[in-house]
């Protein structure tokens, strides 16, 4: 059963000549792990939340957060979402923070980071962002958000929605 603080994740789209898939397929060329299909990495996160009793999803485009229920991201994206649902207990007041967060915060979508300096940490080895607040790629502002139900993820600036994928892979995967 999907809840609160579960994370989504979307597979790479097929190759076709749009400019989105183009980009899908590069971010997957480059945050694949060795040996790993193209079709199989993720390369798009997102976080589940509350949103007044109505669970949504909380998403990071070039508009910035955007907010969809389930149902209209699932219409949106179908069999490319995997749902991988956390084991933690928050407690009521944690959850209200969180939902609150998740549906107040505005924060931009950090281009150079996905578009350059992955590249370069892919390349070189080296990670050269600031760390911002306001400016945030999918994957890390999914851990950002989820560290107001427990802090588990350090250093979420430096990671990509694939990374992020298999330090949780020992998560359950639910239907969505």
């Amino acid at each position: 059963m999907i809840k609160e603080g579960d994370i989504i994740f979307l597979t790479k789209r097929s190759i076709k000549p749009k400019y989105r898939i183009f980009v899908s397929y590069m971010i997957a060329l480059l945050t694949k792990q060795p040996g790993e299909k193209i079709k199989d990495v993720k390369v798009h996160s997102s976080i589940i939340y509350s949103n007044g009793g109505v669970l949504s999803v909380r998403d990071m485009d070039k508009n910035g957060d955007m907010h969809y229920t389930i149902g209209k991201y699932k219409q949106l994206y179908g069999d490319r979402l995997e749902v991988k649902a956390h084991c933690y207990k928050p407690s009521l007041d944690t959850l209200k923070k969180f939902n609150s967060s998740c549906r107040d915060f505005k924060v931009k979508y950090d281009y150079k980071n996905t578009f350059l300096y992955q590249v370069i940490r892919r390349l070189f080895g080296i990670f050269i962002n600031d760390p911002t607040r306001y400016k945030r790629m999918c994957a890390e502002d999914a851990q950002r958000q989820f560290n107001l139900i427990e802090g588990i993820f350090y250093n979420p600036e430096k990671t990509n929605p694939n990374e992020l994928y298999h330090v949780i892979s020992h998560w359950k995967t639910v239907e969505l």
